[in-house]
């Protein structure tokens, strides 16, 4: 009666004390059931003018003799059994859906290498042109080509010698077509609808990875003065995938074997593995 919140006004003990419960004679742990005589609630004397908001309070419709049970208030005013997946559909925030949501988050994907293509989907990265809005007078400049300040379409597409790295990439990979804008190589992932498709899969590691390797690449150059050729670029973006690709369990299709040997890799025991 007194803890539960049950009422519109809260639990009551909020305004009423247990030495007001003593001096009424009334329990701590008395249900909200034996305050109701005959449809009315039963307060004692003088409490509707020391509490006031005990006047806003309606009688419950109780079924006497069935126990309690907790109810899920849904957002459109619903009551219903409670679950979490009910409980995450009222809370969670709505948004629409985008093209690119399965090209990042899929059962296979790296994590430390999604995160990466996200925040560039999202032009999130601090990339040159970004810096300079508060550093006017720096000059900024690639540091793959020395050209202009890198962006997010520069660094990752439009540099000649990131284009090189997709080129070199591009082999690997399956009726993957190439793009100079971070939307159009999305949109070309997003065209396949087919998941569990191995080469799709691939696609999918190797954009994500290649992003993460040259955002880290970029940053060796810029903070450590350490420099890596394209060749050992690509072999850590190559092998990063490799490994992906070898915890993923296939069926030994033609699409599958055309890929293990695009890759070097022997089909054995439903996982792809390096020779």
């Amino acid at each position: 009666m007194w803890f539960d919140k049950w009422s519109v006004e809260g639990p009551l003990y909020e305004f009423i004390s247990r030495r007001d419960l003593y001096d009424a004679r009334l329990e701590d742990t008395l249900t909200v059931d034996k305050m109701i005589l005959n449809g009315e609630w039963s307060w004692p004397d003088g409490w509707l003018d020391i509490f006031p908001r005990l006047a806003n309070i309606e009688v419950p419709n109780i079924h006497f003799g069935k126990e309690d049970k907790v109810r899920w208030l849904t957002k459109t005013y619903q009551k219903v059994d409670f679950s979490t997946s009910q409980a995450w559909s009222d809370l969670r925030d709505e948004w629409p859906s985008v093209e690119w949501s399965k090209v990042i988050w899929f059962k296979q994907f790296n994590p430390r290498n999604a995160f990466i293509l996200w925040l560039a989907v999202h032009d999130r990265l601090l990339t040159q042109d970004k810096m300079a809005i508060w550093k006017e007078n720096a000059d900024f400049k690639c540091v793959f080509c020395s050209v202009t300040a890198d962006n997010h379409e520069h660094l990752f597409f439009q540099c000649a010698y990131v284009k090189s790295v997709w080129r070199e990439l591009q082999r690997y990979m399956f009726q993957m077509q190439g793009g100079d804008r971070m939307q159009s190589v999305i949109s070309n992932l997003a065209r396949f609808k087919d998941s569990k498709n191995i080469g799709v899969i691939v696609n999918k590691l190797m954009v994500a990875a290649a992003v993460y390797f040259i955002w880290q690449e970029r940053n060796a150059r810029v903070f450590k003065n350490q420099i890596r050729n394209k060749e050992v670029l690509c072999q850590n973006i190559m092998d990063s995938v490799r490994c992906k690709m070898m915890t993923i369990k296939v069926r030994n299709t033609r699409n599958v074997q055309r890929i293990a040997e695009l890759w070097n890799l022997n089909w054995k025991e439903c996982r792809l593995q390096a020779k």
